[in-house]
């Protein structure tokens, strides 16, 4: 992704990450976590729609980019969810 491409939204208000955790695309979703932060316009990050859509692979995968940027131990992030 080009520095220009980051955070777009389509007209929904959703990234390119959120559309790869809502469709599982695990490793699409790794490369593109730097738009972790953004939320769609009704709040939810692409952490909480892979969890919804029940997308483990996606899940763990930000879960872990969550642990490494964080250090704080994600269990309790997706317990709320």
């Amino acid at each position: 992704m080009a520095a220009h491409e980051h955070g777009l939204t389509d007209g929904n208000g959703w990234t390119a990450l959120m559309h790869a955790a809502y469709l599982g695309h695990a490793e699409c979703a790794g490369l593109l976590v730097t738009e972790m932060s953004i939320v769609t316009p009704d709040g939810k990050t692409a952490l909480r729609i892979a969890n919804e859509r029940g997308h483990d692979a996606v899940v763990a995968a930000l879960n872990g980019e969550v642990l490494r940027e964080t250090h704080y131990e994600t269990r309790t992030i997706c317990a709320v969810l």
